[in-house]
């Protein structure tokens, strides 16, 4: 229990730097895991809002040159997947020290997706901005 105690001090600060909700006000230990469950579901919706509006500038962006469009999407969905397996692996090995079944692995898990998702948000966010322009077909 004091293990959790101290993930649970170590959290607030994660949910407060994200900018996303805080899970700081909750009362109990169910409300506690209910909100961490709360901010996961909406980095996840950000991941999959950044990770379409890449694909949409890029088929703007490469409108000139569709095959190089076609060849990055190619590459970014083959990004995109290794990513998620190397986020879901790193995030169980920071729950490993807890039996899959207790919430503590669950709130450890849903902690680690939302910062890896919100790092991965910001990264995709700043690949090709709205402003860059694509090279010409060659």
């Amino acid at each position: 229990m004091k293990s959790f105690i101290l993930f649970v001090c170590l959290v607030f600060p994660i949910f407060s730097f994200s900018g996303e909700k805080s899970c700081g006000a909750v009362t109990s230990t169910l409300e506690f895991n209910l909100c961490v469950k709360q901010v996961h579901d909406s980095a996840d919706s950000r991941l999959n809002v950044s990770y379409k509006q890449l694909i949409a500038r890029v088929k703007s962006q490469y409108q000139i040159a569709p095959d190089q469009g076609a060849k990055f999407l190619v590459k970014l969905k083959a990004s995109q997947l290794a990513w998620l397996k190397l986020r879901d692996t790193n995030c169980a090995i920071e729950a490993f020290e807890y039996d899959e079944k207790m919430p503590a692995y669950e709130v450890t898990v849903n902690v680690c997706v939302t910062k890896m998702s919100l790092e991965r948000s910001e990264y995709l966010d700043n690949t090709f901005p709205d402003n860059y322009n694509a090279p010409k077909e060659k």
